[in-house]
């Protein structure tokens, strides 16, 4: 077991609730204070559980982009909901309802537009085989990677992020269309908040 001082500095789940998750009957997980394992024979519902783990801190699934894939089969929609203890001891509910199409956040009560809020309440990563892509892929992936990191650490890294994307989405739009004359004011817009975000990536890096 992680001893008290190590667990502070931490969020931690305290209990789950999944209803409408692939194989996995109506649970309720109320995990240990420590180290919690999870085992069972193949196609038991490990990895499902896991996912519904992630889907409470994401948003998403790290196994598919599909809610049809997800919801049990003969359910209209799948629903996990949890709560997190906060290293101040306080607690925050949360919760996420997914169909084919549709997708509801709550984070301690209020419905949310954003899994940005979910991401901000549970910050969580998962590990799997599939993560060697991070050492041998795209280095999107390595930049996204560390943005994770940056988000949690940055209180002004997601508006830096959004603010970058939309100024990059546009100017990419004017040269597919052969507009020159209106790429000044967004290429200036890229590189103010690309300078930001660099600052920010190399701040976090360097603590």
């Amino acid at each position: 077991h992680p001893g008290s001082d190590f667990r502070r500095n931490f969020l931690s789940l305290i209990q789950l609730d999944v209803e409408g998750l692939r194989n996995l009957d109506p649970l309720r997980l109320e995990p240990g204070s420590g180290i919690n394992f999870i085992v069972g024979p193949n196609a038991s519902g490990k990895t499902s559980l896991l996912e519904a783990i992630y889907l409470l801190g994401r948003g998403r699934s790290f196994r598919t982009s599909q809610a049809g894939q997800m919801v049990r089969f003969g359910e209209s929609a799948l629903t996990v909901a949890g709560r997190v203890l906060t290293p101040e001891g306080e607690s925050q509910v949360l919760g996420l309802k997914m169909a084919r199409g549709r997708r509801e956040i709550h984070v301690g009560g209020r419905r949310v537009q954003s899994s940005a809020f979910l991401m901000k309440a549970f910050p969580l990563l998962v590990i799997q085989p599939s993560g060697i892509a991070l050492l041998e892929g795209s280095p999107k992936l390595r930049r996204n990677f560390l943005d994770f990191g940056v988000f949690h650490d940055d209180p002004a890294f997601l508006d830096y992020w959004r603010r970058y994307m939309r100024a990059l989405n546009h100017r990419n739009s004017l040269l597919r269309r052969g507009n020159t004359r209106e790429l000044a004011p967004w290429t200036h817009e890229m590189a103010r908040y690309g300078i930001m975000l660099h600052q920010a990536r190399c701040g976090y890096l360097d603590r």
